[in-house]
């Protein structure tokens, strides 16, 4: 077995500890070579298998040690061959980009989760060349989930998104630590909101502070405005992404879904045609209930947390609340929700319930298809004047669409396909 390092000088490595396999589908001999790498910020390690009839019987042919990440793409050329090695990489931070790399220098690569991997790890020898090792034969075994890896539009939406919920979380709180530093001076500004001038000076008229208690309001009011400023600038972006892309606007239709969710569904899910049906996409997002079943004194039903994409899950969970709250004014998605509650007596069963029907409804839309779960065409404008409101008459200008808001909203409409066609569960 070779083994190289980055100034190709050999060196031992331990007993890898890899438990055998059992029972697991095993590889044809003719498919590529695997490569197993632990990928990391500033290097990484890699172990090429040489496959034999059986998964578990693959041995370790070349180890390649410490090489560094900025050159992954470059080691692969020099070392392997796209025809004959597939390169199998652990989902962590950086490792979209490590494929991508590798994409373009013509190498096939598969991201597989960390969960299982990290299961098979030995508790007494575990380092980076044993794991480029587990990592491949844990593909092999066919035990490891394969992770869609997001195109570069997908990866820039994603990151966008994080950091508006970024900015929101910094806002909330510098929001809270000013807020606090006035009620221990007995100050409750009510409904006032902060941010206005005028209320900043009634706050200062009711403060008496010394010097240092001052500068320390001070450096709240300007953390509150300044995290403010960055969540508007982020929620403007993501508002002006929505207006180049009809698939984001066409999932305003759906009832509940504001601009937020109907932005996240699109950078989250990516390519919609990756799910065959719409359970598959509950299945994704985590909304579906689990089963625990052993012998006869276990099984029941599980709820639908610590799996699936949280974050979706939570804008889903936020807006079933929000369509509940609305049962009162027609709302027959809302009123089919409080008859549930009214049925299980645990109103989270219902909430979820609702957020079931509503990722139907945004498979359907993003299908190209539609749902029985539209929006009259009042909520329907209302939606869009926000969004005209917050692109504002320049940004409209800037871009290119109607100044005039009346005439934007008829140019959304057109182009979201109203009148609303058949829906799905009618044909």
């Amino acid at each position: 077995m070779k083994i190289y390092t980055v100034n190709q000088s050999k060196s031992t490595v331990g007993d890898p500890g890899i438990a055998n396999s059992t029972g697991a589908p095993n590889h044809a001999p003719d498919l590529p070579c695997p490569v197993g790498i632990d990928l990391h910020p500033d290097i990484f390690d890699a172990a090429v298998l040489r496959q034999k009839k059986r998964a578990k019987d693959a041995t370790v042919e070349t180890r390649y040690c410490e090489q560094p990440t900025g050159r992954i793409a470059a080691w692969a050329k020099r070392h392997l061959d796209p025809n004959q090695h597939l390169l199998i990489i652990e989902a962590t931070s950086n490792a979209f980009d490590a494929v991508g790399k590798l994409f373009d220098a013509g190498f096939s690569c598969i991201v597989v989760e960390s969960n299982q991997t990290s299961k098979v790890a030995n508790a007494f020898f575990d380092n980076d060349q044993t794991a480029a090792e587990r990592i491949a034969r844990c593909y092999l075994t066919g035990m490891a989930k394969v992770v869609w890896v997001p195109d570069e539009k997908t990866c820039e939406r994603r990151e966008l998104l994080h950091a508006y919920h970024r900015g929101v979380t910094d806002n909330v709180r510098a929001n809270n630590e000013l807020k606090s530093f006035l009620t221990a001076r007995n100050i409750r500004p009510g409904n006032r909101n902060l941010h206005l001038e005028k209320n900043r000076k009634w706050v200062e008229k009711q403060l008496d502070l010394s010097g240092a208690q001052i500068a320390i309001f001070e450096q709240l009011y300007s953390s509150m405005n300044y995290t403010k400023k960055v969540r508007d600038q982020y929620y403007r972006m993501i508002c002006e992404e929505m207006l180049s892309h009809k698939q984001m606007l066409s999932c305003l239709r759906v009832v509940g879904i504001g601009m937020i969710n109907a932005f996240a569904i699109v950078a989250i899910v990516g390519d919609i045609q990756r799910f065959a049906t719409p359970e598959k996409l509950v299945s994704y997002l985590g909304l579906n209930p689990g089963n625990k079943k052993s012998g006869k004194g276990k099984d029941y039903t599980t709820g639908t947390g610590n799996r699936g994409r949280s974050d979706m899950r939570s804008l889903l969970i936020q807006a079933a609340q929000c369509v509940l709250n609305q049962a009162k004014k027609g709302n027959q998605l809302g009123k089919w929700g409080f008859r549930l509650f009214a049925r299980k007596g645990n109103r989270n069963v219902a909430v979820v319930a609702v957020a079931r029907k509503l990722a139907h409804s945004l498979y359907y839309v993003l299908s190209g298809r539609s749902s029985d779960l539209i929006e009259q065409r009042k909520p329907m404008q209302r939606k869009f004047c926000q969004l005209s409101g917050e692109i504002g008459k320049e940004g409209r200008k800037a871009l290119g669409l109607p100044e005039k808001r009346a005439d934007f909203i008829a140019l959304l409409f057109e182009r979201v396909g109203w009148p609303e066609p058949e829906p799905e569960s009618a044909k």
